[in-house]
């Protein structure tokens, strides 16, 4: 189908049951639905019409019919251009014309004739056909090459042709003058060489910084006091992987074997059993284009569809398993060429020539030995094959056609190496989610040790800050073991009566989530005043238990929005109260604090999610909530457990009342340059990796286990890299340069995404976005937490509103970044990008204000 480019709109045809229908939408993507232009009626054209070009010029469509014949359609009708599918009374072959297209001025009409084995052009004002490309009348009509496309080249003047040969290589020019030009091959235009150097670059300049500065921190660890527990954290990480990976190799390739030894049985039973149910005498009867889907087509095409519905239960199995990728031709032999004539599919009409020769093709060996052969690996232009051809006989015994089934091997092989990807992917995601289990918990159990010599000597000593990690990795495993499947679930609640449109229903839950989540921070501070800090974790814990039992009992989508509403208020809180936690503890110097925060943040929630998915593809989606739910519950004990005072009360009443009010706060000029500047365009962003990342990978055919992967990659760089960037970068450039820093770089990557728009630029930014956010996350909250007047206003009060502009920020960020890609993708990213960098620039300039102050 011919694609035309008019006014900034592209329009296209397509082939419907009985008519002809022309589209058009919006080449720059703005819109998501196409607009219907016209519509031309032709009974039956779903399967008759071959080939379509539009003339946008003249408002008509030009068809090819799998008869052979070539139609010009306009508003009045169907008229006939040129007939093929005539036997020649001198030379041995029939005019199939094929793929046809329009010259820019619409004066020229080119197709190709397979039949022929030739490339005509026709005027279309006087009606004079001549031929472009000749075959070689002194060979044989097989050994002539077919020309199988042809359409206009975009690159060069109006008034010539693009076709190119059978095998796919050879590709000729033919220009308004009548010369020819031929291009066998075509060099990668220069800016897309300079795109995969520069992603190159990237990627050596990554891999060289984390072997250094990896490098160099595992053999400091390695010597150091905690080099022992290092070691068994990755002696443990490796043994596991080993294991796990040894074990997957060696069951995939024992399944894959025998799985490919029962294909190549089951095709060569399957073409023999089909071969039988055909009627030879009936099929001997079709040797026309003119004879596709007349009464002898349909006889044997209902055959061959019976064939195929009855099949034993182990091949209709194996067909199902193989998806489309399994195929059935039948072949006749004519004037010692190979034809098409009948496909399964009904993709090609009736005597269609093969493009090899037929003494050198594989059905020659049919012929003379008159019995079925398997072909296990045959290589084409369109691929590699696995196929069996079986003879068909009539009821003289006499073999009038053969019948082949096979296997698209290209195809075939990617759906195995899919499978073994997938396997991969959940191995290695296991892994990862077993290592962090191991890793927080023999942490915990460090911090256990740690705990009781303090309380030994001091049986009144608080609960040490290093105890946020685990708070924080427990919690965010706990909610996030339902993250994938909460607008899954949505999905599925969604009916038809309810007033909203789906796309939105589907969203409101995480919507309402992060609203109630942004109120309830807002709100926290104010609590943690009257009761504490310590109690107020409690009774967020205690909303998040509740919320998540209610999203598994939720028996409509209202019910799971005010469930998820109820999930919101608790992460809200206890956000506020770990962040709380950290300053009460370390006062000034929390930098360590909030690392600590941020990697239990980023190792629970990539745990959290492994676990989930893992989950909620064996069970249901309630019942995941409700595990949810019971990991909530233990986190509750063990918190309560362990958080058994609040630390320098007194202390914090005291500065409690010399605080500025909420009004000054707000505005003054350095708070509202970092909420507005720096926090709400960090958390904005942070959608690139859970809201554009799926939508786009997606798009591009990668499976939910390969997202996964990607964010799981992003997660682990954030969480695990996080303690040392922030060490060498946050402590020693300032937290407000390191958001600066982290900012402009995580803009810039995305001028790899934009480009080259592709799954592996994609990749590459979300790796620097990790190395950036390891330390970006920890300096937002070290900035502020730094801050004179968040003491001055009261640190309990002053993290409510810090979350509520984080949540508020992750609830707008979906709908900033679709209004954004609304224009188009690649304008879209250039929007979000350089928004970005320009909120860093305008934060940078209120630092350098505060200095020179």
């Amino acid at each position: 189908m011919t694609l035309e480019t008019d006014g900034g709109r592209v329009y296209f045809a397509q082939r419907e049951f009985d008519e002809i229908a022309v589209y058009s939408i919006a080449s720059d993507g703005s819109e998501d639905d196409v607009t219907t232009e016209s519509i031309y009626d032709y009974d039956n054209a779903g399967l008759l019409v071959f080939d379509i070009a539009l003339d946008l010029n003249n408002d008509l469509i030009y068809f090819t019919d799998k008869k052979g014949n070539i139609f010009k359609a306009d508003k009045n009708g169907v008229t006939s251009v040129y007939t093929g599918g005539i036997f020649s009374e001198d030379i041995d072959f029939f005019e199939v014309p094929n793929c046809i297209s329009i010259s820019e001025n619409s004066e020229k009409l080119y197709y190709t004739d397979i039949g022929r084995r030739e490339v005509f052009e026709i005027d279309l004002s006087g009606g004079e056909r001549q031929v472009i490309f000749k075959r070689d009348y002194d060979t044989p009509l097989d050994e002539n090459p077919i020309y199988y496309r042809i359409g206009r080249s975009q690159s060069c003047d109006e008034g010539f042709a693009v076709c190119s040969s059978g095998d796919g290589t050879t590709g000729y020019v033919v220009y308004e003058n009548g010369k020819i030009e031929q291009h066998d091959s075509y060099e990668p235009n220069s800016s897309i060489k300079h795109k995969y150097i520069l992603l190159s670059l990237c990627a050596l300049i990554l891999l060289a910084t984390i072997i250094i500065f990896g490098g160099s921190k595992l053999v400091k660890t390695f010597r150091s006091d905690k080099g022992e527990k290092v070691a068994v954290y990755t002696l443990t990480f490796v043994a596991i992987l080993t294991i796990f990976l040894v074990t997957a190799v060696i069951i995939l390739n024992n399944t894959g074997k025998r799985y490919n030894e029962r294909v190549q049985i089951n095709i060569y039973y399957l073409a023999s059993i089909v071969s039988q149910y055909i009627d030879g005498d009936v099929l001997e009867r079709i040797d026309s284009p003119d004879d596709y889907l007349n009464e002898d087509y349909n006889i044997v095409r209902d055959q061959l569809h019976k064939a195929f519905a009855e099949l034993p239960t182990e091949m209709e199995s194996m067909s199902k398993d193989t998806d489309n990728t399994t195929y059935c031709t039948l072949y006749r032999m004519k004037n010692n060429v190979v034809y098409y004539t009948m496909h399964l599919s009904d993709d090609d009409g009736v005597i269609y020539p093969d493009e090899y020769t037929y003494n050198d093709s594989d059905y020659k060996l049919v012929y003379d030995t008159n019995t079925a052969h398997s072909f296990t690996d045959v290589t084409t232009a369109d691929g590699r094959w696995l196929f069996t051809v079986a003879p068909i006989y009539n009821s003289e015994n006499e073999m009038v056609a053969l019948c082949e089934v096979g296997l698209n091997l290209v195809s075939y092989e990617e759906a195995d190496r899919r499978v073994i990807r997938e396997v991969f992917i959940c191995v290695g995601s296991l892994t990862v989610a077993i290592s962090l289990l191991l890793s927080e918990f023999m942490n915990l159990a460090a911090l256990l040790n740690l705990f009781e010599k303090l309380r030994k000597e001091n049986k009144d000593a608080a609960l040490p800050v290093e105890f946020v990690r685990p708070f924080a990795f427990l919690i965010y495993m706990a909610d996030n073991f339902t993250s994938v499947i909460i607008p899954l679930m949505s999905e599925q609640m969604y009916t038809p009566d309810i007033p909203i449109p789906q796309m939105i229903a589907i969203a409101l839950p995480l919507a309402a989530q992060a609203a109630a989540a942004a109120v309830s921070g807002f709100m926290c501070g104010r609590i943690i005043e009257k009761i504490g800090n310590r109690r107020t974790f409690f009774a967020g814990i205690i909303f998040h238990i509740v919320g998540l039992t209610g999203c598994a009992l939720s028996p409509t989508l209202y019910a799971f929005i005010c469930a998820m509403l109820v999930v919101g208020i608790g992460m809200g809180l206890n956000i506020v109260c770990m962040n709380t936690f950290i300053v009460q503890n370390e006062g000034d110097d929390n930098s360590g604090g909030f690392s600590l925060f941020t990697m239990g943040v980023f190792g629970g929630t990539n745990c959290g999610i492994i676990i989930g998915t893992i989950l909620s593809e064996r069970t249901s989606y309630s019942l995941v909530f409700m595990i949810s739910a019971i990991v909530a519950l233990l986190v509750f004990i063990t918190v309560k457990h362990f958080y058994r005072s609040d630390v320098s009360i007194e202390t914090h009443e005291a500065e409690e009342k010399s605080s500025i009010g909420m009004k000054e706060f707000l505005l003054n000029f350095k708070m509202l340059g970092y909420l507005l500047f720096a926090l709400a365009p960090y958390f904005i962003f942070a959608s690139f990796v859970f809201y554009f990342v799926p939508i786009y990978a997606d798009s591009q055919g990668l499976t939910e286990s390969g997202i996964g992967l990607i964010t799981l990659v992003y997660g682990l760089m954030t969480a695990y890299m996080s303690g040392v960037t922030t060490k060498y970068i946050v402590n020693k450039i300032g937290a407000g340069a390191s958001v600066v820093a982290a900012s402009l770089i995580t803009a810039g990557s995305l001028a790899l995404f934009i480009l080259d728009p592709s799954i592996t630029s994609l990749i590459f930014v979300v790796l620097i976005m990790g190395f950036a956010d390891s330390f970006g996350y920890p300096a937002l909250s070290v900035y502020f937490s730094e801050n004179k007047l968040v003491a001055l206003y009261g640190e309990g009060k002053a993290m409510g509103i810090y979350n509520a502009f984080e949540g508020a920020a992750e609830t707008a960020a979906p709908m900033i970044f679709g209004a954004a890609l609304a224009v188009g993708e690649k304008t879209g990213m250039i929007i979000m990008g350089g928004g970005f960098a320009l909120c860093a620039v305008l934060f940078a300039i209120t630092l350098l204000i505060k200095k020179n102050k």
